[in-house]
């Protein structure tokens, strides 16, 4: 063996020494899985290692107990019935005594399954509870590296290392902010992993990129003022970045201000390139009665039939609508963008930076950038990662007057 092969090979093995004592002694945290989606059945599967399922149920003398392994390749079948969960095993053992709670433990990688939605690969532990006893409860609980690494690659859209590590910092930043601050203080867990907090597929998307930059960034957080911040993300501002307090109202986050998307303020937009930069969509008139009736009206006489932006800033951006008909409903332009999201689909109207043409049975849409257009635009930090800044720079850039400890 060559010096040289001799040297990589220590270099491999001092990374993944460093990685797995990043792991060992993270922090966890527990995620709230399809929190808002009723199900009342769910498939667990092991993908690798010996996974552990354990059964709880109270009785007047105390708590009984009954484990069962679930080797690699074979599954359990959880269902909800009157008297509690019961189980089918690949084994071809059934669990029918009614049981309280459940929990799956002790293996590497699991495969969960839930009733018309896609599987995802997770890691740690689940906790399996019986909710208003009528549905299923389903909480994982990993260390927040792994968290932090399976969320950031579920966004990421730059293979440019420094732009991925800024991207990989404003996530686990706001990991450790929405654990502190829980926007679920009355559930069982954390964090849900839908965009509520921060989308959570599992890892089985972890990008190898995020993975080979994170234990070279972790634990770096970012503060205003000695205080953790929220950080806010999107996808392309368009070349423009709205302040917090424009389009959420927000006047206590002072380090998301309004600014132009340049670096130096000269050349081209650091997003440009993005294919969400500009953007065109038509719409059939005779589709916006229906979105309006079934996103808004509440009864015959709350009925709908027609909208108008009646507040834009400066940067474009539709801050507030007017919904007309036999009522009047003004509501902020990030929440009728949800609407339109939830009508149209999320690849329909990208933004609220847009302009509308009426044509003779359609309007055409022409539109500016994907997302709420506040914080880091991640085309953005792509494009100066491009431009030669570091994920320092480009934090400060996007987050001014914040410092990373």
């Amino acid at each position: 063996m060559t010096r040289n092969k001799i040297l990589t090979s220590i270099s491999l093995l001092f990374f993944f020494i460093l990685l797995s004592l990043s792991v060992s002694f993270a922090e966890e945290i527990r995620i709230g899985i399809e929190p808002d989606n009723f199900f009342t059945t769910l498939r667990a599967q092991s993908f690798s290692g010996k996974w552990q399922l354990q059964l709880f149920k109270k009785t007047a003398t105390g708590t009984i107990v009954v484990t069962e392994d679930i080797l690699g390749g074979e599954d359990a079948v959880l269902m909800l019935i009157p008297k509690g969960i019961i189980v089918r095993m690949s084994s071809l053992k059934n669990l029918d005594e009614g049981y309280d709670s459940a929990k799956i433990v002790g293996g590497e990688l699991l495969n969960l399954e839930l009733p018309q939605q896609s599987p995802r690969i997770l890691q740690g532990k689940l906790d399996i509870t019986i909710l208003d006893k009528e549905q299923l409860c389903i909480v994982n609980t990993v260390n927040i590296n792994n968290y932090t690494i399976s969320c950031a690659s579920s966004e990421i859209i730059t293979c440019e290392p420094e732009a991925a590590k800024a991207h990989i910092v404003a996530v686990e930043t706001k990991i450790h902010y929405l654990k502190s601050h829980s926007k679920h203080p009355d559930d069982p867990f954390d964090v849900c992993d839908g965009k509520h907090c921060v989308v959570y597929p599992g890892t089985g998307s972890n990008r190898e990129l995020i993975e080979l930059l994170y234990p070279t960034i972790s634990n770096h957080l970012i503060y205003y003022k000695d205080k953790l911040i929220f950080p806010r993300y999107h996808h392309t501002c368009g070349g423009k970045i709205s302040s917090a307090k424009d389009v959420y109202g927000l006047n206590n986050e002072p380090y998301h201000p309004s600014h132009s998307d340049l670096k130096d303020n000269k050349g081209s937009e650091n997003c440009f390139h993005s294919p969400s930069f500009h953007w065109t969509l038509e719409i059939p008139i005779a589709t916006i009665e229906d979105f309006l009736s079934l996103e808004f009206a509440g009864g015959a006489s709350n009925v709908f039939t027609k909208s108008e932006p009646i507040k834009v800033n400066n940067d474009g951006r539709i801050l507030m609508v007017r919904i007309l008909g036999r009522k009047i409903k003004e509501i902020q332009g990030i929440e009728f963008l949800e609407h339109l999201h939830n009508f149209y689909g999320i690849n329909s109207i990208k933004s609220m930076r847009y302009t509308i043409e009426k044509l003779r049975r359609s309007m055409l849409v022409r539109g500016m950038g994907e997302g709420d257009g506040v914080g880091m635009c991640l085309y953005g930090a792509d494009g100066l990662a491009k431009k030669g800044m570091n994920y320092k720079e480009i934090l400060n850039f996007y987050f001014p007057g914040t410092t990373l400890k």
